[in-house]
């Protein structure tokens, strides 16, 4: 694993600990009624309990694992990694940031971000965690959010089709909008390495656009890191100083720069199962 790569995996980790979300679910394809008795291990664990009916997807789930959660949260931290790497502009380049020549817009256009990568790479673990919980089933997009609903058997739920933000950053896209890379709604969820770079991708061009809008309220300055400011027009969240929500994420924004850059052994141990040499 790739230094950089390791350092958002912490970052990741300590955000949220796999395996302890009641919706990071994986599908089970055969569950009869003993299956739906027997515990999978005996540990007073989440992922221990037996496999369960949902109604509303029509099919028995059991809860991801820790080892599973970290295999996931790995392929996150490496779009997350090389979105940083590739889409922040260069401090030594030949384009200034206010240079409209052809080539240079294209490059702005391509590397947006005009923070550091560090700074990139805890903004977008905090955002992803506040947005989606780091939940698989977010992930994956089988659970959506900005939907429209309707009642069946007394309870509420979403209409197929209405629901217009998706994936880890919950990226929101009315019916035939694209992002202005061209991507679609349904390209942006996915547990595969593509979708989530995707996803990442358009939450880096997102928060850059939000970034020099709090720049451009301080006048140019680029002195501060304006982390609630960006997190709240992020959200589109109006009068967002004083919403206790933004304020959460500054919280974890905060936390999250003082965490090691290092994973622990247990760690390195799922992922070279993962990845043998």
């Amino acid at each position: 694993m790739k230094p950089g790569v390791e350092s958002v995996l912490a970052l990741l980790l300590a955000a949220q600990a796999p395996g302890r979300s009641p919706y990071s679910k994986i599908a089970v394809d055969d569950c009869d009624a003993r299956c739906q008795e027997t515990p999978l291990c005996e540990r007073p664990e989440l992922s221990c309990r037996p496999p369960h009916f949902v109604a509303r997807r029509g099919q028995h789930f059991r809860y991801e694992t820790w080892e599973e959660g970290v295999r996931r949260y790995a392929s996150i931290a490496d779009s997350v990694h090389r979105a940083a790497t590739t889409m922040t502009w260069p401090k030594d380049g030949d384009c200034d940031l206010d240079d409209e020549t052809p080539a240079c817009v294209a490059l702005q256009k391509k590397r947006p971000w005009t923070g550091s990568e560090r700074l990139l790479e805890v903004l977008l673990t905090t955002v992803a965690l506040h947005e989606s919980g780091l939940r698989r089933d977010v992930h994956e997009g089988t659970t959506r959010g900005d939907c429209d609903y309707t009642m069946q058997a007394g309870v509420e739920v979403a209409i197929p089709g209405t629901c217009r933000s998706t994936c880890l950053g919950q990226i929101k896209l009315e019916d035939g909008q694209t992002t202005s890379r061209g991507y679609g709604r349904e390209d942006l969820p996915g547990l595969d390495d593509a979708a989530t770079f995707r996803c990442v991708e358009t939450m880096v061009d997102r928060l850059s656009q939000a970034r020099e809008l709090c720049v451009a309220q301080q006048n140019g300055s680029r002195a501060g890191h304006y982390a609630g400011c960006t997190f709240g027009i992020y959200g589109g969240v109006e009068g967002w100083s004083k919403d206790p929500r933004i304020a959460e994420r500054v919280k974890t924004y905060r936390r999250l720069l003082q965490t090691s850059t290092k994973v622990s052994e247990a760690v390195k141990q799922v992922l070279a199962k993962r990845d043998p040499p």
